[in-house]
Protein backbone atom coordinates (compact mmCIF):
# COMPACT_ATOMS: atom_id res chain seq x y z
CA UNK A 1 0.00 0.00 0.00
CA UNK A 2 1.76 3.06 -1.27
CA UNK A 3 4.95 1.29 -2.37
CA UNK A 4 5.20 -0.54 -5.67
CA UNK A 5 6.45 -4.13 -5.33
CA UNK A 6 9.56 -3.42 -7.40
CA UNK A 7 10.36 -0.38 -5.21
CA UNK A 8 10.02 -2.53 -2.09
CA UNK A 9 12.45 -5.06 -3.51
CA UNK A 10 14.93 -2.31 -4.47
CA UNK A 11 14.68 -0.79 -0.98
CA UNK A 12 15.20 -4.25 0.47
CA UNK A 13 18.48 -4.64 -1.36
CA UNK A 14 19.72 -1.34 0.12
CA UNK A 15 18.53 -2.00 3.69
CA UNK A 16 21.31 -2.01 6.27
CA UNK A 17 19.54 -4.58 8.42
CA UNK A 18 19.08 -8.14 7.27
CA UNK A 19 15.36 -8.96 7.58
CA UNK A 20 14.33 -12.57 7.03
CA UNK A 21 11.74 -12.02 4.28
CA UNK A 22 9.64 -9.46 2.40
CA UNK A 23 6.30 -9.83 0.70
CA UNK A 24 2.70 -8.85 0.15
CA UNK A 25 -0.08 -9.04 2.71
CA UNK A 26 -3.85 -8.50 2.52
CA UNK A 27 -4.62 -6.10 -0.37
CA UNK A 28 -7.69 -6.41 -2.57
CA UNK A 29 -7.48 -10.12 -3.27
CA UNK A 30 -5.31 -13.09 -4.21
CA UNK A 31 -4.56 -12.05 -7.80
CA UNK A 32 -2.99 -8.77 -6.72
CA UNK A 33 -0.85 -10.50 -4.10
CA UNK A 34 0.37 -13.03 -6.68
CA UNK A 35 1.29 -10.18 -9.05
CA UNK A 36 3.08 -8.32 -6.24
CA UNK A 37 5.04 -11.46 -5.31
CA UNK A 38 6.04 -11.90 -8.95
CA UNK A 39 7.33 -8.33 -9.16
CA UNK A 40 9.15 -8.50 -5.82
CA UNK A 41 10.77 -11.78 -6.75
CA UNK A 42 11.88 -10.47 -10.14
CA UNK A 43 13.67 -7.56 -8.47
CA UNK A 44 15.01 -9.21 -5.31
CA UNK A 45 17.37 -12.02 -6.23
CA UNK A 46 17.43 -14.76 -3.59
CA UNK A 47 15.28 -12.98 -1.00
CA UNK A 48 12.61 -15.06 0.71
CA UNK A 49 9.24 -13.73 -0.51
CA UNK A 50 5.98 -14.05 1.46
CA UNK A 51 2.42 -14.14 0.05
CA UNK A 52 -0.49 -13.57 2.46
CA UNK A 53 -3.56 -12.70 0.42
CA UNK A 54 -6.94 -11.79 1.80
CA UNK A 55 -10.14 -13.21 0.32
CA UNK A 56 -10.95 -10.06 -1.64
CA UNK A 57 -13.04 -7.02 -0.82
CA UNK A 58 -15.94 -8.10 1.41
CA UNK A 59 -19.55 -7.20 0.70
CA UNK A 60 -22.60 -7.14 2.93
CA UNK A 61 -25.19 -9.63 1.65
CA UNK A 62 -28.37 -10.14 3.62
CA UNK A 63 -26.77 -8.54 6.67
CA UNK A 64 -23.70 -10.80 6.61
CA UNK A 65 -20.14 -10.18 5.48
CA UNK A 66 -19.12 -12.26 2.44
CA UNK A 67 -15.76 -12.50 0.68
CA UNK A 68 -15.41 -13.23 -3.04
CA UNK A 69 -12.56 -15.79 -2.74
CA UNK A 70 -13.80 -19.21 -1.70
CA UNK A 71 -11.72 -21.93 -0.08
CA UNK A 72 -11.41 -23.54 -3.53
CA UNK A 73 -9.86 -20.30 -4.83
CA UNK A 74 -7.14 -20.71 -2.18
CA UNK A 75 -5.81 -23.76 -4.00
CA UNK A 76 -5.24 -21.75 -7.19
CA UNK A 77 -3.89 -18.81 -5.20
CA UNK A 78 -1.31 -20.96 -3.40
CA UNK A 79 -0.20 -22.68 -6.61
CA UNK A 80 0.17 -19.37 -8.45
CA UNK A 81 1.90 -17.67 -5.50
CA UNK A 82 4.49 -20.45 -5.43
CA UNK A 83 4.86 -20.19 -9.22
CA UNK A 84 5.44 -16.45 -8.76
CA UNK A 85 8.31 -17.18 -6.39
CA UNK A 86 6.79 -17.09 -2.91
CA UNK A 87 8.51 -19.34 -0.40
CA UNK A 88 6.01 -18.66 2.36
CA UNK A 89 2.27 -18.73 1.58
CA UNK A 90 -0.48 -17.82 3.99
CA UNK A 91 -3.83 -16.10 4.18
CA UNK A 92 -5.35 -12.97 5.66
CA UNK A 93 -8.78 -11.32 6.06
CA UNK A 94 -11.79 -13.50 5.28
CA UNK A 95 -9.89 -16.76 5.56
CA UNK A 96 -11.39 -19.68 7.43
CA UNK A 97 -9.81 -23.09 8.20
CA UNK A 98 -10.94 -24.45 4.81
CA UNK A 99 -8.80 -21.79 3.05
CA UNK A 100 -5.74 -22.84 5.02
CA UNK A 101 -6.47 -26.51 4.30
CA UNK A 102 -6.39 -25.83 0.55
CA UNK A 103 -3.14 -23.86 0.83
CA UNK A 104 -1.61 -26.74 2.79
CA UNK A 105 -2.63 -29.25 0.08
CA UNK A 106 -0.72 -27.23 -2.49
CA UNK A 107 2.35 -26.74 -0.31
CA UNK A 108 2.51 -30.48 0.38
CA UNK A 109 2.28 -31.49 -3.29
CA UNK A 110 3.71 -28.51 -5.18
CA UNK A 111 5.73 -29.14 -8.33
CA UNK A 112 7.43 -25.96 -9.61
CA UNK A 113 6.26 -24.43 -12.86
CA UNK A 114 8.66 -22.99 -15.40
CA UNK A 115 7.13 -19.52 -15.21
CA UNK A 116 4.13 -17.58 -13.99
CA UNK A 117 1.53 -17.01 -16.69
CA UNK A 118 -0.25 -13.65 -16.03
CA UNK A 119 -3.27 -14.76 -18.09
CA UNK A 120 -3.63 -17.81 -15.87
CA UNK A 121 -3.61 -15.59 -12.78
CA UNK A 122 -6.50 -13.55 -14.17
CA UNK A 123 -8.48 -16.54 -15.38
CA UNK A 124 -8.06 -18.56 -12.17
CA UNK A 125 -8.30 -15.74 -9.62
CA UNK A 126 -10.30 -13.06 -11.42
CA UNK A 127 -7.88 -10.17 -11.05
CA UNK A 128 -8.62 -7.26 -8.75
CA UNK A 129 -12.10 -6.58 -10.05
CA UNK A 130 -14.01 -5.36 -6.98
CA UNK A 131 -17.31 -5.74 -8.84
CA UNK A 132 -16.78 -9.51 -9.21
CA UNK A 133 -19.78 -11.20 -7.67
CA UNK A 134 -18.83 -12.74 -4.33
CA UNK A 135 -19.08 -16.47 -3.88
CA UNK A 136 -21.11 -17.50 -0.89
CA UNK A 137 -18.11 -17.75 1.42
CA UNK A 138 -19.30 -16.24 4.64
CA UNK A 139 -16.92 -15.43 7.45
CA UNK A 140 -17.81 -17.89 10.17
CA UNK A 141 -16.95 -17.56 13.80
CA UNK A 142 -16.05 -20.79 15.49
CA UNK A 143 -16.48 -21.21 19.19
CA UNK A 144 -14.93 -23.83 21.38
CA UNK A 145 -17.32 -25.92 23.34
CA UNK A 146 -16.48 -26.43 27.00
Amino acid sequence: MGVAPRELAEWWELASSNPTAIGANCGVGPADVVQAVHEIRAASGDTVVVAKANCGIPKMIDGELWYPASADDSYAYAELALDAGARIVGACCGSVPEHIEQIRKVVDTYVPSEYLNPDEVSSRLGGSNPSRKPKRQRVRRRHRSS
